[in-house]
This record gives structure tokens, C-alpha cells and sequence, in this order.
């Protein structure tokens, strides 16, 4: 009997702990970010990604994300009208450095690459994709679509 209320009480602790950090945790997202240093769960979060950006390099691989997934996503829809044969696809593909992989319906590929990632995210890996709809004949039947993303955040 007294076995089971020990572990009773220590489950019931478990679960405050887990719970108060976890409230801690959504009070610092939700917060605007002036009030959310006030925290310290937030505190934590917000100097860890001041020391990140302090080492000027993760902000030049961040700008160099965003500005790979821009251009990708201007030359995607400037090359993939609706109509593109299939060579075009593949050159398309080829030309950025994305392995193209054919289903029936669609023509897609993905690579990974690195940024710097914002709060919240482990490490800075990111990906960079592209898909676009084609016909029987691997003709481009839809707008493409471009996805740019960090791939470990919360």
C-alpha cells in the first residue's frame, strides 16, 4: 500500500513538472517578443539564438537560403509553364542541382542544404524542394510548387 502511494506521488509530481514546463515553454512562444525575455524559458531561447547570430557566418548562410529559395521558386515559374516538355523538366532540374524523381503524375525533387535556423530549431539543416504536375507524356500540366524549410524545428 504505501509502495503504491509513492509511486502514485511521484507520477502526480512527474506530471506537475512536465506540465509547468510546458506552460512555461507556450507562454514564451505566445508572447510578443518583448515579453517573452520575461520568461526564462524565453530568456534561454532568445540568447541562444543572439549567440548564434553573433558569428556573422550563419547569418551570411541564412541570407543565402533565402535567397536560393527565391530565385528557385522565380526560375521554376518562369521555366515550368504550363505546356513544358519533359526535357525542359529534366534540364530544369539538372540546371539546379536537384535530382528529379518521375511519378505518374508528377515530377519532383528535394535537396538539403543549411541556413540558420530560428529559435526554436535544433540545427540549421533545411531542404529546398520542387514538384510540378504533368500529363501522360511528362508535359507540365500545373503551376510549380517550392518548398523551403528548416527540417528539425519544434
Amino acid at each position: 500500500m504505501k509502495q503504491k502511494i509513492i509511486r502514485t506521488a511521484l507520477g502526480l509530481f512527474v506530471v506537475l513538472v512536465v506540465a509547468s514546463a510546458f506552460y512555461v515553454y507556450r507562454s514564451a512562444i505566445n508572447k510578443p517578443r518583448e515579453n517573452a525575455s520575461n520568461s526564462a524559458l524565453g530568456a534561454i531561447l532568445q540568447k541562444a539564438h543572439d549567440a548564434k547570430l553573433k558569428d556573422g557566418s550563419c547569418k551570411l548562410r541564412g541570407d543565402a537560403f533565402d535567397a536560393r529559395a527565391g530565385i528557385l521558386e522565380q526560375e521554376a515559374h518562369a521555366k515550368l509553364t504550363v505546356g513544358t516538355r519533359k526535357d525542359s523538366v529534366i534540364r530544369f532540374f539538372a540546371e539546379n542541382g536537384i535530382p528529379v524523381t518521375f511519378t505518374r503524375d508528377e515530377a519532383s525533387g528535394t535537396i538539403y542544404t543549411s541556413g540558420c535556423s530560428p529559435v526554436g530549431c535544433g540545427t540549421d539543416t533545411a531542404l529546398l524542394g520542387v514538384r510540378v504536375g504533368l500529363d501522360e507524356k511528362g508535359s507540365v500540366i500545373s503551376e510549380p510548387v517550392i518548398g523551403s524549410i528548416y527540417t528539425d524545428c519544434l
